[in-house]
């Protein structure tokens, strides 16, 4: 096999990728604030650049959580009330605890190697004051208890539910200059538990991670 055959091509970066990129910062720095209208035309003016690459960030950061397009309206910066941050929180704190007590059972070596790595990632977030970093994390450390529980469905579901609840949590601590020290040890917990695999254990830990981290918040 020849050298060039194992390397790795360079990705290029598209144009819709560095308007994500820059529209990402304006609304993490509060440029951009939650529930403000993003309107296509306006940015793309602004910015020197075509609808059609404003078309390819805004569905960048849709699917990040960041951005909410209504049905045939425009798009907004992300913003939930305190009812529906309450409701969305109601039904997580039912449904993950089930996610991780089917994770545990399925724990590997390897799995568990992945979710070490997010929690020093997380530090990572916390240490630089990185709120992107944490907050993306964070997401991503739960994402993958609940494709480890091998219940598509309940995947499926705590994704769709829980996507504008952390982008709005970024926005939140970002925006708000929040201090993120206890966000580490509460997701060392919960990695504790996976290990163990007593299901009163991990529905408590669960439930108190998210009742903690939410219900503070909304305080």
């Amino acid at each position: 096999m020849s050298t060039s055959s194992l390397l790795l091509k360079p990705q290029r970066v598209t144009l819709g990728e560095q308007t994500a990129e820059i529209l990402r910062s304006s609304i993490l720095r509060g440029e951009l604030k939650p529930g403000q209208k993003l309107v296509e035309r306006e940015l793309a003016e602004a910015m020197g650049i075509s609808q059609g690459s404003i078309r390819e960030a805004l569905r960048d950061l849709e699917y990040e959580g960041l951005v909410t397009k209504k049905t045939n309206t425009a798009t907004y910066v992300t913003q939930l009330s305190k009812e529906q941050v309450t409701e969305i929180v109601e039904v997580r704190v039912e449904l993950e605890p089930m996610a991780f007590f089917l994770a545990s059972r399925r724990l590997t070596p390897a799995t568990l190697g992945e979710l070490e790595t997010l929690l020093l990632d997380i530090g990572e977030g916390v240490s630089g004051n990185d709120y992107h970093l944490l907050s993306s994390s964070d997401f991503r450390f739960h994402k993958q208890v609940w494709k480890l529980a091998g219940n598509a469905t309940l995947d499926k579901t705590l994704t769709q539910l829980c996507t504008p609840l952390f982008a709005y949590l970024m926005i939140f601590l970002s925006v708000n200059h929040s201090d993120l020290q206890r966000r580490v040890n509460s997701h060392r917990l919960l990695v504790d538990v996976l290990k163990n695999g007593d299901e009163r254990e991990i529905r408590e830990a669960v439930s108190g991670h998210v009742r903690n981290a939410w219900f503070q918040f909304l305080d």
